[in-house]
């Protein structure tokens, strides 16, 4: 039996694809503990979601999709077609969030696609395009061309073509063709603009915004900064950059992301500063405020900020290496919510406790579980990681710590901690240390508001 706490867990996992009502309801109650009444008692079908969520708390994907993919062969066996394709398409995002991109590509490629030249076709041929690039794969290009094809001969998806500029850019850039990478950027970024005049906006769109980003993220990774400032000004151009430009400070948190991530420091802070000097006056004010009583944009306001001074200090502490990254303890006791991260060599994507049996003494006792996507792999071989430290640090002390080796073609990693009696009510600090080759350290850090105590021996003898 394994419970998972928080508002994270359950929403992460019954939202993360698409499923029936009805698959949804079972995978939920298996979260909750709650046993689905199924037709007929313990059948292998049920058996296999439970395992697949089992798993699935755990962080252990790729065995979740096992499960999924054995729930789908039995769901088929039944004759549910529904079931079997929501299985299916479980199994195919385990996969890929493991970061097991040709499994994930294989079941995507047997699910329906719906008829040449529909909105559903022409999504799933993106989608194709999408996991074949992520596998560097060389047929890549001939996907791309075959949806442009498709572009070409059915009005509606002529703004797919922007789309499609900027995957083959990817691809190139994933090849380091640097000169066809910029060129299909800048294809993107010529569609991107025109939309954006002849509809008379005063933002640039997401979309836009995703482009320009791209191919910063170029010139960056070669060690060309300023062509990559350039690009800022050309977007400063075209956007408004006023207080509800919420995709343009978006982009610039993203900026800063990169920039750390290739050392360029002073660039990220001026970047991180941009920011702040926007919304932090606003930001106090919203921070006066309860969580309920802040409108949508107060929440963006509140994140983003939130999210540029936590990563900006983080960046001052692996420079410095000094003192205790306490910033975060502030903005954590006027808002419990969470705020997922950035550094140099990670993203945040989730992170929990869950409730499990103690292995020595089978009494229930609680976990830290806490998921990283690798931004960049090769830097990860470059500067020779080796392993990482899991620490949990409460009010100044670390609780718990565990270590860990790194394998370089690990995509995701699952850090979880060793057991504990309870977790106490408060602000957590959740610690990676990454040991380099050179016996240096960095360190990632994400901060974790728990609401209540949690002692499962009481909750359970109650």
């Amino acid at each position: 039996c394994v419970a998972v706490f928080g508002g994270i867990g359950i929403a992460y996992y019954i939202n993360k694809s698409r499923r029936s009502p009805r698959v949804a309801e079972k995978v939920e109650s298996e979260i909750r503990g709650v046993k689905w009444k199924s037709e007929k008692e313990e059948n292998l079908l049920e058996l296999h979601v439970q395992q697949a969520v089992y798993y699935q708390q755990f962080g252990e994907h790729v065995e979740a999709a096992k499960s999924f993919l054995m729930a789908a062969k039995e769901a088929q066996g039944q004759g549910d077609d529904e079931e079997y394709l929501d299985y299916l398409s479980l199994a195919l995002q385990e996969f890929e969030d493991a970061g097991k991109y040709e499994e994930a590509f294989h079941i995507l490629t047997s699910l329906p696609s719906g008829p040449i030249g529909s909105p559903e076709n022409i999504e799933h041929q993106v989608q194709l395009a999408q996991m074949l690039i992520r596998m560097n794969d060389d047929r890549a290009l001939d996907q791309l061309a075959t949806i442009e094809e498709l572009i070409s001969k059915y009005p509606g998806s002529e703004n797919l073509q922007a789309t499609v500029h900027t995957f083959r850019g990817t691809f190139y850039t994933n090849r380091d063709d640097v000169s066809n990478a910029e060129k299909s950027f800048r294809a993107a970024i010529t569609l991107d603009l025109a939309e954006h005049e002849s509809e008379g906006y005063s933002e640039l769109s997401p979309d836009a915004l995703g482009s320009f980003i791209e191919l910063q993220k170029l010139y960056i990774s070669h060690k060309r900064p300023k062509d990559a400032q350039k690009i800022a000004e050309e977007v400063t151009k075209r956007t408004s950059g006023k207080y509800e430009d919420f995709s343009y400070y978006s982009h610039l948190l993203e900026l800063a992301n990169i920039f750390i991530e290739y050392d360029y420091t002073t660039l990220a802070e001026n970047t991180w500063d941009s920011i702040l000097s926007m919304y932090e006056t606003a930001y106090k004010t919203i921070a006066e405020k309860e969580r309920e009583d802040r409108s949508p944009s107060e929440c963006s306001v509140f994140g983003m900020v939130t999210k540029a001074l936590n990563e900006k200090e983080m960046m001052k502490f692996n420079l410095l290496k000094t003192g205790r990254y306490n910033d975060v303890t502030r903005d954590l006791d006027v808002d419990p919510f969470e705020h997922r991260v950035s550094s140099k060599f990670f993203d945040t994507t989730s992170f929990n406790i869950i409730v499990t049996p103690s292995p020595d003494t089978g009494l229930p006792c609680v976990q830290f579980i806490m998921e990283l996507n690798v931004r960049n792999r090769e830097m990860m071989k470059q500067l020779k990681v080796m392993g990482f430290r899991f620490r949990v640090d409460y009010k100044g002390d670390t609780i718990l710590q565990r270590k860990y080796l790194y394998h370089s073609e690990d995509q995701l990693v699952v850090l979880l901690s060793d057991p504990i009696e309870k977790v106490n009510a408060g602000h957590h600090l959740l610690v990676i240390e990454v040991f380099l080759g050179d016996e240096q350290r960095y360190y990632h850090f994400q901060a974790f508001n728990i609401p209540t105590t949690v002692n499962p021996s009481e909750t359970l003898g109650e």
